[in-house]
């Protein structure tokens, strides 16, 4: 897994690296292996369409929790930046669907690229305008706001690990301590 998470970071920043007239959208990269992901039940189609480099990077992408998608997105160069309005709106949006109990930042990042390459106008209808909306903004931010509104996730699930870590360790001290003392209520001498 490991090896393939490489993969996956070594893939888009070969992305963002291509000599194009205007640097690589980090957006466009996901959604490229978003479709990628939604064709790899068609072996032929994908080795007749895809590299097996692009291949790897969206099978590893499929394979990760939020926390290595996080870890791996952190890996990627980019500056801190300060989030503008369409970047809070579009962070906003995610933490919605993480309160919701539809936090896999994966697939509601596919989800929007989807939204955007959607050609078929029938189709972005059926979806909210909310979410037509932030689609829109997601495309629109910079790379470095992109990796920044995912970051701003991870401090939110680091936040939760170590509440969750600190649960653990007050339990664990609280039984090393009652086990080492003896036994008051019991008759034995």
């Amino acid at each position: 897994m490991i090896k393939n998470q490489y993969r996956l970071v070594n893939w888009i920043e070969q992305q963002l690296k291509t000599q194009r007239s205007q640097p690589e959208n980090l957006f466009v990269a996901f959604g490229y292996l978003n479709q990628v992901m939604g064709a790899l039940e068609d072996k032929q189609a994908v080795n007749k369409h895809y590299d097996e480099r692009t291949v790897s990077a969206a099978r590893a992408l499929m394979q990760m929790t939020n926390e290595q998608f996080l870890g791996e997105v952190a890996k990627i160069r980019h500056k801190p930046i300060e989030l503008s309005g369409e970047g809070i709106q579009v962070l906003r949006w995610f933490k919605d669907r993480n309160l919701n109990d539809q936090g896999n930042l994966v697939s509601n990042l596919g989800f929007l690229t989807e939204i955007v390459n959607e050609t078929d106008q029938t189709q972005i209808t059926s979806w909210d305008r909310q979410t037509v909306k932030v689609a829109k903004m997601a495309n629109r931010v910079s790379n470095d706001e992109l990796i920044a509104i995912l970051l701003n996730c991870q401090s939110k699930a680091k936040i939760e690990q170590l509440k969750k870590a600190k649960q653990i360790s007050r339990y664990s001290s609280l039984f090393k301590r009652t086990k080492g003392r003896k036994n008051f209520g019991s008759f034995e001498n």
